[in-house]
């Protein structure tokens, strides 16, 4: 969750929440999770790679 005051200060930030999370489904949560927990992966490469999978970063 996002606090309400970084919401009213920054509301472009609950349009780019709203992105991805409308494309993060359970299944994928744990495979992400899994890359972290199971296979060693540094959670900024995952997310990074996802992100970019999605065309969200360049």
């Amino acid at each position: 969750m996002v606090r309400d005051e970084i919401i009213d200060r920054y509301p472009v930030i609950a349009d780019l929440l709203g992105v991805v999370s409308e494309r993060l489904t359970d299944d994928l949560m744990q495979e992400l999770n899994g890359r972290v927990d199971i296979d060693g992966e540094d959670p900024a490469d995952v997310v990074y790679d996802w992100l970019k999978s999605e065309s969200l970063v360049e």
